[in-house]
């Protein structure tokens, strides 16, 4: 398989893969494979959160996954599932994931961060990030900076009133004051 259970898999691996795919966490990496060929590809996903998108990428074909996310707790056991919405336990926890799979990692960061370490991805990704950031031109800067030569950038956005800011107005049309100068930066 793309994820190599060719070969032995560590335990806590398999039950990782088993909980993603249960909790839906396999979806959007798909959809991304879809877009682009992950096969061999570093992938970077901005605003990861506490999610195990790390599994779903992996077994899409990545060769290595990295988590950013500046409010990232490492330690915790517990996803919101994409499929139920309902929060569900795990018997491992992301810093545990790390540890056993060296493919993985997640940062507690920006993506300044990842830029003054010298990382660089092939692929990088904004799964419903775009309406939490302030500042979006400048992160779009960083992570240009942050891709490869011929490197892609995916982005999903399920808000499209709304593109800087967390959950700022106007969030439907009916809100927006084309009279506001904060509203007309950012309505297209």
């Amino acid at each position: 398989s793309r994820f190599g259970l060719r070969r032995r898999v560590h335990p806590l691996i398999r039950q990782a893969i088993g909980s993603a795919v249960n909790m839906g966490f396999v979806r959007w990496p798909r959809r991304v494979a879809r877009l682009v060929d992950l096969g061999g590809r570093d992938i970077l996903d901005v605003g990861c959160g506490t999610t195990l998108h790390s599994i779903g990428f992996l077994t899409a074909g990545a060769k290595a996954y990295t988590g950013l996310d500046p409010t990232l707790d490492l330690d915790v056991k517990a996803f919101k599932s994409k499929v139920t919405h309902q929060i569900e336990t795990t018997p491992f926890s992301l810093r545990e994931l790390t540890s056993t799979e060296p493919r993985i990692a997640y940062w507690m960061g920006t993506t300044e961060d990842l830029l003054a370490a010298g990382k660089r991805f092939d692929v990088a990704t904004l799964h419903n990030v775009t309406e939490h950031v302030d500042g979006l031109n400048g992160l779009l800067e960083t992570l240009t900076s942050l891709l490869k030569p011929g490197g892609h950038l995916v982005i999903h956005h399920h808000n499209f009133y709304c593109w800087d800011g967390h959950h700022c107005a106007p969030k439907t049309e009916e809100w927006m004051d084309l009279d506001n100068q904060a509203q007309r930066l950012v309505v297209d």
